[in-house]
């Protein structure tokens, strides 16, 4: 009796460490699937057939929403995204196959009756960051009565980023051919307007005053016909000449030719120039072109008059000068402003998108930077960093 007793004793030590073994065995299974469920690099989360979040790894929870684990899981999936909107600013927009667009809740509300579905979401946080996603949800049965939902995020900025920029290069080479035949057909005709000019100038009665303005137009008129041979030559920029340049007395001349027509505009100049600023290395009449157009923008967004404020600062620190342009117009949208420099992307009615673009490639072969800030109602302000004369100039546009 005492030896069955003692069989059975062993037998159930046996089974107990068995049972020991297999739950150890279970418990580094289970966290090596975490571990690998929390590292994957793409956000995966589990949803019930009602929208509530049943599991989220750490990718989506920390890398995408920002919320903790536990803040997350259990709590309804339209309101995790109704809390990112109303406290952190997060706006999310569904990207359907034409570009269409439309708020990412009635898209998900819709979602849950359908095999599988994808979006791509366009993610623009509080400070204007964007970022893309493709999702992917699909349904997932198992030993429960209702469906549940695998839904994957899977970040593709970068891919959105070169697509854009193969979009844009194709674009700019058709811009090429076009320019180069509007080049050719404005050639003629400003060089015949440049002549007449050049023979009023050399009429004796005129006045000093008109002689002045005559000199003004045929210096635009130039500088119109180089800027035409620039945009044709986009991809085989011209060596420019490199020399010592006087910021100011650049923005005194911009300031002369447009002030007339900001007067009419019930524009008001504000020119506030810095009489320490050194001289840069550059081009004068590239730069000319840089803040005539900022000066024209200022002025294309107070339709109702108001303020443009340019000013040139020594910014010893960064070895470089700054000058800054800044109006009290009607601001640029939040949804424009991350995609401002880039071409064809205009919040003008009749503009092409081509100005600032070309902007900013005159400062950064300036080995330069442009910077802005807007905000709707409030105004912009543009920001030109230039070194100064003793720095080397980016010729990478020239050698392309």
């Amino acid at each position: 009796m005492n030896t069955m007793a003692n069989q059975l004793q062993d037998y159930i030590k046996e089974l107990e460490a068995n049972l020991r073994q297999q739950a150890d065995e279970l418990r580094r299974s289970r966290d090596l699937l975490r571990v690998i469920f929390d590292n994957l690099p793409e956000g995966l989360l589990l949803l019930d057939a009602h929208g509530t979040l049943l599991a989220a790894n750490q990718t989506f929870c920390s890398h995408i929403v920002g919320r903790r684990p536990q803040d997350v899981v259990g709590c309804s999936y339209r309101q995790l995204w109704h809390d990112l909107a109303v406290n952190d600013g997060v706006q999310l927009t569904t990207q359907g196959p034409n570009d269409e667009s439309q708020p990412l809740i009635p898209a998900l509300d819709q979602s849950f009756g359908a095999q599988m579905n994808q979006w791509r979401i366009l993610y623009t946080d509080l400070v204007g960051q964007q970022r893309w996603f493709k999702v992917e949800r699909v349904p997932f049965q198992r030993d429960v009565i209702e469906p549940q939902w695998i839904e994957r995020w899977r970040d593709v900025t970068r891919d959105e980023a070169l697509k854009r920029r193969f979009l844009l290069q194709d674009q700019l080479a058709n811009l090429g051919h076009l320019a180069a035949s509007v080049a050719h057909e404005v050639g003629n005709p400003l060089q015949s307007a440049m002549s007449c000019l050049e023979l009023c100038r050399e009429d004796r009665t005129i006045g000093q005053n008109s002689r002045e303005y005559l000199n003004l137009a045929l210096g635009e008129l130039e500088r119109m016909g180089r800027t035409m041979e620039r945009l044709r030559q986009l991809y085989r920029p011209p060596q420019l000449e490199w020399e010592p340049v006087d910021l100011n007395q650049v923005l005194r001349q911009v300031t002369q030719f447009t002030r007339r027509k900001l007067h009419q505009e019930r524009v008001q100049i504000d020119l506030d120039l810095a009489y320490d600023l050194p001289p840069i290395i550059g081009q004068a009449d590239a730069l000319r072109q840089v803040f005539l157009n900022l000066i024209l923008n200022a002025q294309e967004a107070m339709p109702q008059g108001g303020t443009v404020w340019i000013a040139s600062r020594h910014k010893a620190t960064d070895r470089a000068c700054q000058i800054v342009v800044s109006d009290t117009g009607v601001g640029i949208s939040p949804e424009l402003l991350p995609y401002i420099f880039e071409p064809f992307r205009s919040g003008k009615a009749q503009g092409v998108g081509l100005g600032l673009y070309l902007c900013q490639q005159i400062v950064e072969q300036h080995a330069g930077s442009i910077e802005v800030q807007s905000h709707l109602d409030a105004g912009t302000t543009f920001s030109v960093l230039l070194p100064w004369s003793d720095a080397t100039p980016q010729h990478d546009l020239d050698e392309e």
